[in-house]
């Protein structure tokens, strides 16, 4: 084979290999190349709220919140579990050079409601989380606290 031949070879194989790299990431961590930056608190909001969503959806599928004897532990599991997703949510919002956010972790409160006083009979789950936050965009600043969520089951 001529050294052309093995050389447009090489780069064809070096190019498919750089293909799938770059897509593997992309399949496997889409939040790191999203293309979504917040712009406003609305933005931000929407985001923490879904991500609390989601955070809730799968603490309710955990075997923790069903292995609760009572519905006073279900809801004070609930609650705990929520306020440290809370964090979780905020360090996984995209970031935006535009905007600076400011939050007070420790004044993070989250209140779970349920739709049934029996734990087998709760058909929703409802949260409102307290967690102060200041949206801060060039002279613009806007304070953001309450997220909700809720769930069907």
């Amino acid at each position: 084979m001529s050294k052309r031949g093995q050389a447009t070879i090489f780069i064809v194989i070096a190019l498919v290999v750089v293909t799938i790299s770059i897509l593997s990431l992309i399949l496997l961590n889409p939040k790191s190349f999203s293309m979504f930056q917040p712009s406003s608190a609305r933005d931000i909001k929407e985001n923490m709220e879904l991500c609390l969503n989601e955070k809730l959806n799968y603490a309710i599928v955990g075997n923790s919140f069903l292995s609760q004897p009572h519905i006073s532990l279900s809801k004070q599991y609930l609650e705990r579990y929520m306020s440290q997703a809370a964090l979780q949510c905020f360090a996984s919002l995209p970031k935006n050079n535009a905007i600076t956010i400011t939050s007070s972790d420790q004044e993070i409160r989250s209140t779970i409601t349920f739709d049934a006083e029996e734990l087998n009979s709760i058909t929703s789950i409802g949260l409102r989380l307290y967690y102060p936050m200041l949206i801060k965009k060039g002279d613009k600043q806007e304070p953001l606290s309450e997220f909700s969520a809720g769930v069907s089951l």
